[in-house]
């Protein structure tokens, strides 16, 4: 996928290569598909251009008097018109209008010239003319308009393009779209019914077709079930002679509590957590005191974080639980417990010396806790050699240098076949042997790669070698005969792109995988060198592949961030099995555990994510704050017993993850199949004291959930709208509700049986003296619930009487309000605007005590507000991915809270002041430590812009919502909840 396709004459091209260079460093990392470029040397060239139009989410046409008069130009603007492309005209030249129908006079497009003249005349143009406009001025009108609707248009060209695979292969039911992304399209297709981009016919047909393949699935699954079930009650009848005192043991264990079922799961993973690490503990007996530490505090928490790197969890507990007694360094004692508790995912962790180059290659010896590494000198794009270490897991020795060569090595790995003896590729496409010892061996590749070799493998069964280069080939060589000179005895080619990876199935050297460049994989016949088939699906290049254990099944990652699972249990005929989705940036490796039951992907997002094969499911997520790495992974390797995985970054550290147990998450619910709205969320709501989830969507429904028993309890369904704010009363007796009409309705939660009991007419709040014109955008309760303060974008704020439903206006301003919120003692409110001001209201006169930021042209808009329960300081998010805090009664801002990447759409205190949970578009949850605005954890698990958070009375749990409808209970590690669940849980006892 692309951003941008830029289509002009080649009479513009230096104009283009500058709008190109400003697209890809204004704001944001863009792709650009621009034809010098972006097409390959052997692929036909009209194909390549067509397939960038398909596949970019904006189509940018520079308008001149030559690619007005060009046939190329105007058959490309044919394409994305048909396409429903956006289209985003940028005048570089004044086009005089006859002498350009003078030039196309005659030509056989001509109609089609004038047709698109018409038609781009009817668009407002972006005006880049030179020395006539302001380039940076309009530069970010372009960009404005490149990133307008992105999601949407982003699911445009997704659809568009697994729509047309679809067609051209003949409609084939495997490539139709299922469970979430089925649902996606659907609620898509919906909206662009009305909403331009428009859908094009072959979209909507796609769609429809997918809807009716899985609902005939659906039918025949259903039939499973009732089969089963029939079985199943079958079978407990015959249990049911098994005795009355397993059914007493049974009645016993569905009567403990939640809270008790969590205590003691978290007590068998912390038993678990101990043995591994050979810590030898007493358990039940408290050891913490509360005595503040009297030495330096500093000093403890490196003690801390030096105990873990040596495995010593025990001692790291006690000289965190020690440092977190002390205030001004909290944060980051609170930082190293989380790490201690959670440490069976890390290891050990490796800085690879700066005079060593950067890391390039990993790999693994096959019989010793032992493994090498590449390095290079990177500098201006430019590699130049570095070394080859030789290092131990325990990391108890510094890495040794074996070999310093005056090649760069870009890829390598040991032949299993002869342990002690290395094969190693190079930049130039040389291929050579060395030993373990560090000697080179007289052993010569004649024949090599004529390009960078970027992948080597190995068969199990032979002792054949295959290699991938950028030279868009796959050599196999037989080292069996032992030959001095070897020859390739095939050269596989049939991709159009640089061969990134490699990989033999598992005994069976006669299959191969390779992956590519030209975003597909083929599986080759090595003994004859055909291409058996080729796997299609990833939207860009492909990365990486790996086998499962019996080599039915087949793993990729890719450059579109995705990861797709492969079913080669037909090797003329594989299938698409499941997209995994998750990674917000490319996927540089996989792998699959040798039991064959997880999926391991490496990305450029910083993190490792661990998948459930079966379910596609996520299980956890490697890479948390400071755990792990602070830099693209580009490489993972697992031993033979699953029990580990070694992984390297850009950020030079090469760290050894223990995976024996991946079952522990960092939140408690996660419905991974089904949504619980269809279309996004827009508001939740935490009723106070309870386990109480209220939730609006798009959708136009409004839910109430019991998130303890994770079930549906209650809903209400807006006629006529959607409900854009949910807001509990501080009692929890009343919620209201803010429409997208401007409306206000008040529902009363009957506690007694956790159900709505009614929606109170005649208290709609739009039957007032005074009224809101625009949908709500925010609500906030007053510190008793008698008063609500509501928001809308038609530049009113509202003082309502929650009980009457009487409102007072207050003076109107002329910006559109985004968010409000009320003081804890009343007295202030502030407001936010689309514009970027922040005002302060006096609420005993009810009037603008102070302007505390003006805002205005350029200003970041405001998107969420929230006030300490405990004192006069408030958070306020912004369009710019910034969190402010500021002190109300200096009437100054004291602090920004750095570390989102995207719109803070939601932000919320805790219940004591201390800490605060904020959502954001990146698709992440950050738990921040106020005083100190240091971020503690980010939670990550959504797939989709998060647009909402909440958090329960005693900060214990936190709920999000995003843009798929998802929504997901998180575990909150604050510092008193995570001291709790060490001492409940038993981590410790006297050493």
């Amino acid at each position: 996928m692309s951003d941008v396709f830029i289509s002009y004459s080649r009479q513009d091209k230096a104009f283009v290569e500058m709008l190109e260079k400003s697209l890809e460093t204004y704001g944001r990392r863009r792709f650009i598909w621009v034809d010098y470029h972006s097409i390959h040397a052997t692929r036909k060239w009209l194909d390549e251009i067509l397939e960038g139009i398909e596949a970019a989410h904006n189509f940018v046409f520079v308008v001149s008097p030559e690619s007005m008069a060009s046939e190329i130009c105007n058959r490309e603007l044919d394409y994305a018109l048909k396409l429903n492309k956006q289209i985003v005209p940028v005048l570089y030249e004044t086009v005089d209008e006859e002498a350009f129908k003078r030039r196309i006079e005659g030509e056989e497009w001509e109609a089609l010239a004038l047709n698109h003249w018409e038609h781009l005349k009817s668009l407002q143009w972006i005006l880049m003319r030179r020395d006539e406009d302001d380039y940076n001025e309009q530069l970010a009108r372009a960009i404005v308009a490149i990133e307008d609707n992105r999601k949407y248009k982003e699911e445009h060209t997704n659809i568009l393009v697994q729509a047309i695979a679809w067609n051209k292969k003949g409609r084939p039911p495997e490539l139709l779209l299922d469970g979430r992304n089925l649902e996606a399209a659907r609620n898509w297709l919906n909206v662009s019914r009305e909403h331009p981009p428009f859908h094009t016919d072959l979209q909507r047909e796609y769609v429809e077709a997918s809807i009716i393949e899985q609902e005939k699935i659906d039918t025949q699954e259903r039939q499973r079930i009732e089969r089963e079930q029939t079985l199943r009650d079958t079978v407990q009848e015959m249990e049911a002679v098994i005795g009355e005192k397993e059914q007493e043991e049974q009645v016993l264990k569905q009567s403990l509590g939640r809270k008790t079922r969590i205590a003691y799961g978290l007590g068998v993973f912390a038993l678990l957590l101990l043995v591994a690490a050979g810590v030898a503990t007493v358990l039940g007996v408290n050891i913490f005191s509360r005595e503040q530490e009297r030495g330096d505090v500093l000093e403890i928490v490196s003690e801390a974080q030096q105990n873990l790197r040596h495995n010593a969890v025990n001692a790291a507990l006690q000289s965190a639980l020690r440092a977190v007694e002390v205030e001004p360094v909290q944060a980051q004692a609170h930082q190293v417990l989380r790490e201690a508790a959670f440490y069976p995912y890390i290891m050990q962790q490796m800085d690879v010396a700066s005079d060593d180059g950067d890391v390039l290659q990993l790999a693994l010896h096959p019989e010793s806790q032992e493994f090498v590494f590449s390095t290079a000198y990177v500098q201006g794009g430019t590699l130049s050699p570095g070394v080859i270490k030789l290092q131990k897991f325990d990391f108890a020795m510094a890495a040794q240098v074996l070999i310093q060569s005056d090649a760069v090595f870009t890829a390598l790995a040991f032949n299993p076949h002869s342990p002690r003896r290395m094969i190693f590729g190079t930049l130039d496409g040389d291929l050579v042997e060395w030993t373990t010892d560090g000697r080179r061996t007289a052993l010569i590749f004649a024949e090599g790669h004529i390009d960078k070799v970027n992948s080597i493998a190995f068969a199990d069964d032979q002792n054949w070698m295959a290699s991938a280069s950028d030279d868009q080939t796959i050599r196999i060589w037989d080292l069996a005969t032992n030959a001095p000179t070897q020859s390739p005895v095939q050269t596989l080619q049939g991709h159009e792109g640089s061969v990134n990876a490699v990989a033999f199935a598992p005994n069976n050297a006669r299959r191969l995988l390779s992956a590519s460049n030209d975003n597909s994989l083929i599986l080759w016949n090595v003994e004859t060198g055909e291409a058996i088939a080729r796997l299609t699906g990833h939207e860009n290049w492909v990365t990486s592949v790996a086998f499962n254990p019996d080599g039915t099944q087949a793993v990729s990652g890719s450059v579109d961030d995705t990861i797709i699972l492969w079913d080669l249990t037909d090797e003329e005929n594989p299938q698409l099995v499941r997209r995994l989705r998750g990674h917000t940036d490319t996927v540089w490796d996989v792998a699959i555990t040798h039991d064959g039951r997880r999926i391991i992907s490496a990305s450029e997002d910083k993190t490792i994510r661990i998948w459930d094969i079966e379910s596609g499911e996520l299980l956890h997520q490697l890479g948390e704050a400071s755990l792990g790495h602070q830099a693209g992974v580009k490489q993972i390797i697992l031993t033979a017993d699953d029990g580990q995985l070694i992984s390297y970054s850009t950020d030079n550290r090469v760290v050894v993850w223990n995976i024996q147990d991946s079952s522990i998450e960092t939140f408690i619910h996660d419905d991974a199949n089904e949504s619980p709205h269809e279309t996004a969320i827009t508001s939740l709501a935490l009723k106070p004291e309870s386990d109480l989830l209220l939730s609006a969507s798009f959708d136009g429904r409004v839910v109430l959930w019991d998130i303890g028993d994770q079930r549906e309890v209650g809903a209400a369904q807006i006629s006529n709208g959607w409900a854009a704010v949910v807001r509990f009363s501080p009692n929890g007796r009343y919620a209201l509700v803010g429409l997208n009409d401007g409306t206000i309705q008040r529902l009363l939660v009957d506690v007694s049986n956790r159900e709505y009991a009614r929606t109170l007419p005649p208290v709609v709040f739009d039957q007032s003296d005074v009224a809101h014109e625009t949908g709500i955008t925010d609500i906030d309760f007053a510190s008793d619930g008698a008063f609500a303060l509501s928001a809308s974008g038609d530049g009113r704020l509202i003082l309502w009487d929650v009980e009457t439903g009487d409102g007072v206006l207050l003076p109107e301003q002329e910006k559109a309000y985004t968010a409000v919120a009320i003081s804890n003692d009343d007295r202030y409110a502030l407001s936010g605007t689309d514009d970027g001001r922040l005002t302060l209201w006096n609420m005993e006169t009810r009037t603008v005590e102070e302007e505390l930021l003006i805002g205005g042209v350029g200003s970041s808009p405001i998107r969420a507000i929230d006030f300490s329960p405990v004192n006069m300081d408030a958070l306020v998010s912004f369009d710019d991915a910034s969190i402010q805090k500021w002190d109300i009664e200096s009437r100054q801002q004291v602090g920004t809270f750095a570390g989102h990447e995207d719109v803070v759409w939601a932000i919320t205190f805790d219940s004591v002041g201390e800490y605060a949970l904020s959502a954001s578009k990146d698709q992440s949850v950050i738990l921040w430590d106020v005083p100190s605005g240091e971020m503690l954890y980010r939670y990550h698990g959504h797939t989709a812009g998060i647009s909402s958070v909440a958090l329960s009375s005693d900060s214990s749990i936190g709920v999000s919502g995003d843009d798929t409808g998802r929504i997901i209970v998180w575990r909150i590690e604050t510092l008193p909840n995570l001291i709790d669940w060490v001492e409940e849980s038993h981590f410790m006892g006297v050493s």
